[in-house]
């Protein structure tokens, strides 16, 4: 074997390993602080990010630059655009505990009358509003002005996701269903895992677990199969464009093509991947070391 032609490989997995590692590129600092991204949205090609101790950020450039907002203090685990209005969740005490409302793209935010309670989860279509708390769910029909406690109580809610009358609730305890919009739930085939990230498309719905990777159902829940998924311990899953982007605790990103039957590890090998947004062609990441972003070209 010639050594040109061994150059020639060496020089062609350089170049797949450099592309593969510069696909997502980072955005954020630490924020001084808030570095840990626990929550992402985009709203009119406004990114908002929520941070660890520093309320939410918000960038109006795809990134290249940030500045606080009027919600600029407590953790914030959860945010969700819900036609012209972002909610974000939080798990701090006092005056910045609970759920609060953005009217304006995320620059100004009001506290709503759901403030005694952590929020962990977050999930909203037109005047619908969901909120995953330890205590269970609570929801509001009105965009937060009121809310309710629903039916599935006593319960620690990670994740809540809509899609059409069905909700999906990711929980410590597996993934509950309701058909109904939230008046009756019922626990699915997925009753042993701690569920951190729910994700739909089409008839697959996607679980992203702590001890078992990516689970899937394709019969709404009734039964449930593990997927490949190269990470044991799921944060984040996000779909865009029938692409599936798994994050998880320390081994980056996963991204499959293939709703799930085979998966490939993209980058950010050696960190957690908590929180996913899409904006156009782009993906947003939020992990514990600042945000980055990926544009599908």
């Amino acid at each position: 074997m010639s050594n040109k032609f061994l150059l020639s490989v060496f020089v062609l997995l350089f170049l797949i390993s450099v592309n593969g590692n510069s696909q997502w590129v980072k955005i954020s600092d630490d924020m001084k602080g808030g570095g840990a991204f626990r929550s992402l949205a985009s709203i009119d090609n406004n990114i908002l990010a929520g941070t660890f101790l520093k309320g939410v950020v918000l960038s109006k450039n795809s990134g290249d630059n940030w500045s606080n907002t009027s919600l600029n203090s407590g953790t914030i685990w959860a945010m969700a655009v819900s036609g012209s209005n972002v909610f974000a969740g939080t798990s701090s005490k006092g005056e910045f505990m609970g759920v609060f409302v953005s009217t304006n793209s995320g620059s100004n935010w009001t506290k709503t009358a759901l403030n005694n309670h952590y929020v962990y989860a977050l999930s909203g279509n037109g005047t619908n509003v969901y909120a995953g708390t330890p205590e269970g769910v609570f929801f509001s029909k009105d965009n937060g002005i009121t809310w309710n406690e629903s039916t599935l109580k006593n319960v620690c809610v990670n994740s809540i996701v809509m899609n059409g009358s069905n909700i999906y609730a990711g929980t410590n305890t597996g993934i509950y269903i309701s058909n109904d919009n939230g008046a009756i739930w019922k626990l699915s085939g997925l009753s042993d895992q701690t569920v951190w990230a729910v994700a739909v498309n089409g008839n697959y719905i996607f679980a992203g677990t702590w001890h078992a990777g990516v689970n899937i159902s394709t019969d709404n829940g009734q039964t449930w199969s593990p997927t490949s998924s190269g990470g044991d311990y799921i944060r984040s899953l996000i779909i865009n464009n029938n692409v599936i982007y798994a994050g998880s605790e320390e081994k980056g990103i996963f991204s499959s093509t293939d709703n799930g039957s085979s998966w490939t590890q993209m980058s950010l090998n050696d960190q957690s991947v908590l929180s996913f947004a899409a904006n156009g062609n782009s993906i947003y990441a939020g992990t514990s070391m600042g945000i980055y972003i990926y544009t599908i070209k």
